[in-house]
């Protein structure tokens, strides 16, 4: 086999490497809500959103049916509580004391619950 063959088999497997290291480090996989889930994370966490916020919609739409379960307040209609809580942007999800601003996942918030 010539030089130039061996070269390009090598950057092929190099390459084919870096991809499987790569997907085994960013690989998330999805996991579904369940209600026992949904009523963990609310008994362990402040959801603040505000109407006509699309971030706090899709975080919301990740709970599916079982939405209604959060802990969540609205930042239109509970202001002071809202300022009292120093959320300056919404979603942000209080848990353990700690703020968490923007978009979770549901693993991230199973993990951050211990649910």
């Amino acid at each position: 086999m010539d030089k130039k063959k061996q070269k390009n088999i090598a950057k092929f497997v190099f390459a084919a490497v870096i991809l499987i290291v790569l997907i085994f480090l960013f690989y998330n996989p999805k996991i579904e809500i369940s209600e026992e889930l949904a009523i963990c994370i609310d008994q362990k966490s402040e959801l603040y959103v505000q109407e006509g916020c699309s971030a706090c919609e899709v975080q919301e739409e990740m709970f599916g049916q079982y939405d209604h379960l959060l802990n969540s307040f609205d930042c239109k209609v509970n202001i002071i509580q809202c300022d009292l809580a120093g959320i300056r942007s919404t979603p942000t999800w209080i848990i353990g004391g700690k703020a968490y601003v923007g978009v979770q996942e549901l693993n991230t918030l199973k993990r951050l619950t211990n649910c």
